[in-house]
């Protein structure tokens, strides 16, 4: 019953991973910009113009526009955006793929 058990557990895992997407952006982001918010300073990179200028108005309106944008490359925090194909948004913290969703108004 138990080796049973533990054989339903992985497949279930098995299934969970099956189902994860990700996504290979090799090509690098294309285009980047660093805010200073609250004392923290954050990159946002995106794969295209318009992800990144649907980031920076989310950002400035989650933080209440208290955003200063600067000129430098350096960050405490690095985010990235992605799309592929199929209209699915991906989402990087430091370079580790943490989330993605195929609706725009539940990712941004």
């Amino acid at each position: 019953m138990l080796a049973l058990q533990d054989t339903k557990l992985q497949n279930a895992v098995a299934d969970r991973l099956m189902s994860e997407k990700s996504f290979d952006y090799s090509r690098g982001f294309d285009s980047e910009i660093v805010f200073e918010s609250y004392g923290v300073r954050v990159k946002i990179q995106a794969t295209d113009p318009e992800l990144l200028a649907e980031a920076k108005r989310t950002v400035k309106k989650a933080l209440l526009d208290r955003v200063k944008i600067l000129d430098s490359k350096d960050a405490d925090h690095t985010f990235g955006f992605a799309m592929d194909e199929d209209g699915t948004r991906f989402l990087f913290l430091n370079g580790e793929q943490i989330s993605h969703d195929s609706r725009r108004k539940r990712f941004f």
